[in-house]
Protein backbone atom coordinates (compact mmCIF):
# COMPACT_ATOMS: atom_id res chain seq x y z
CA UNK A 1 0.00 0.00 0.00
CA UNK A 2 0.99 3.69 -0.46
CA UNK A 3 1.33 3.99 3.52
CA UNK A 4 2.60 0.80 3.82
CA UNK A 5 0.33 -0.49 5.52
CA UNK A 6 -2.16 -3.33 4.50
CA UNK A 7 -5.92 -2.25 5.91
CA UNK A 8 -7.39 -5.41 5.12
CA UNK A 9 -7.11 -9.15 3.30
CA UNK A 10 -9.52 -11.16 1.33
CA UNK A 11 -10.62 -14.88 2.00
CA UNK A 12 -8.73 -16.13 5.04
CA UNK A 13 -9.70 -20.19 5.61
CA UNK A 14 -8.18 -20.93 8.75
CA UNK A 15 -8.94 -24.52 10.92
CA UNK A 16 -11.17 -24.45 13.50
CA UNK A 17 -8.63 -25.27 16.32
CA UNK A 18 -6.69 -22.34 14.89
CA UNK A 19 -9.36 -20.08 15.20
CA UNK A 20 -9.93 -21.37 18.71
CA UNK A 21 -6.31 -20.25 18.89
CA UNK A 22 -7.26 -17.05 18.29
CA UNK A 23 -10.32 -15.81 19.78
CA UNK A 24 -10.38 -13.96 22.85
CA UNK A 25 -14.35 -13.51 23.09
CA UNK A 26 -16.89 -14.87 20.88
CA UNK A 27 -19.05 -11.51 19.41
CA UNK A 28 -21.06 -12.96 17.08
CA UNK A 29 -21.38 -16.68 15.64
CA UNK A 30 -21.91 -16.88 11.67
CA UNK A 31 -24.74 -19.94 10.33
CA UNK A 32 -23.34 -19.26 6.77
CA UNK A 33 -20.20 -18.07 5.49
CA UNK A 34 -20.10 -15.07 3.74
CA UNK A 35 -20.57 -14.43 -0.26
CA UNK A 36 -18.62 -14.01 -2.34
CA UNK A 37 -16.33 -14.94 -5.17
CA UNK A 38 -13.20 -15.50 -2.81
CA UNK A 39 -15.03 -17.95 -0.79
CA UNK A 40 -16.84 -19.89 -3.69
CA UNK A 41 -13.68 -20.36 -5.76
CA UNK A 42 -11.44 -21.59 -2.64
CA UNK A 43 -14.41 -23.60 -1.54
CA UNK A 44 -14.93 -25.49 -4.95
CA UNK A 45 -11.29 -26.31 -4.50
CA UNK A 46 -11.20 -27.51 -0.98
CA UNK A 47 -13.91 -29.71 -1.81
CA UNK A 48 -11.73 -31.22 -4.79
CA UNK A 49 -8.75 -31.67 -2.34
CA UNK A 50 -6.83 -28.59 -4.29
CA UNK A 51 -6.79 -26.06 -1.59
CA UNK A 52 -6.60 -25.81 2.37
CA UNK A 53 -6.95 -23.81 5.24
CA UNK A 54 -4.22 -21.76 7.96
CA UNK A 55 -3.32 -23.93 11.45
CA UNK A 56 -1.93 -21.33 12.69
CA UNK A 57 -3.66 -18.63 14.47
CA UNK A 58 -4.55 -15.53 13.34
CA UNK A 59 -1.82 -13.41 15.61
CA UNK A 60 0.99 -15.32 13.75
CA UNK A 61 -0.62 -15.45 10.22
CA UNK A 62 -0.69 -11.86 10.37
CA UNK A 63 2.58 -11.18 12.04
CA UNK A 64 4.14 -13.32 9.29
CA UNK A 65 2.88 -11.35 6.48
CA UNK A 66 3.95 -8.18 7.38
CA UNK A 67 7.55 -9.72 8.30
CA UNK A 68 7.40 -10.85 4.48
CA UNK A 69 5.75 -7.96 2.91
CA UNK A 70 7.98 -5.42 4.99
CA UNK A 71 11.23 -7.22 3.04
CA UNK A 72 12.74 -5.51 -0.28
CA UNK A 73 11.97 -7.45 -3.13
Amino acid sequence: MPDGHIRGMSHLPFAEDAVDQSVTELVETLTEPPAGEGYDVWREAFDKGEAGVFTVPLGQLVALTEQSMSKPA
